[in-house]
């Protein structure tokens, strides 16, 4: 005998049947309260608690939104070589020249970058080349896998 039906009954009994008559159950460890009401002020209860069900579900689909928007920002950003980090995107204009790393060595206007900033830069770079090389390999073995099937 399956209890799923009989839950299921039971349960719109105590969410839609008991709060017409002005009824409301709350759940509790060793039984349940019960607690006397107007229907309509119990309406509004239910009304509020659906808005704030469908509000923290919203806020939890923009947060997943949110989330796939950067990964897919880091995915695209992981397919920039090192040596080409500098040249393009958010640092595209920013440098004017670079050595035979890419690694910039003068600002847009000319002046050489200060120790500190190119140190700064290198570390930037090393970071990237990790996630270059992640990807590279990921890449690499989603092509072996495609060639093997």
């Amino acid at each position: 005998l399956d209890p799923h039906p009989l839950m299921q009954a039971c349960d719109r009994i105590r969410d839609v049947g008991l709060p017409e008559l002005g009824v409301k159950l709350d759940d509790r460890e060793g039984g349940a309260l019960w607690k006397l009401s107007t229907p309509e002020e119990l309406r509004r209860e239910a009304q509020r608690e659906a808005e704030a069900k469908a509000k923290k579900e919203e806020q939890k689909r923009r947060e997943k939104e949110e989330a796939a928007r950067k990964a897919a920002e880091k995915e695209a950003l992981a397919k920039v070589p090192p040596n080409e980090l500098f040249k393009q995107g958010e640092y595209a204009g920013l440098y004017s020249k670079y050595d035979e790393d890419g690694l910039p060595t003068h600002d847009k206007d000319g002046e050489e970058l200060a120790k500190a900033q190119r140190k700064k830069l290198a570390k930037t770079q090393a970071a990237q080349k990790k996630e270059h090389d992640k990807f590279l390999a990921k890449a690499a073995a989603d092509q072996l896998g495609k060639t093997t099937i």
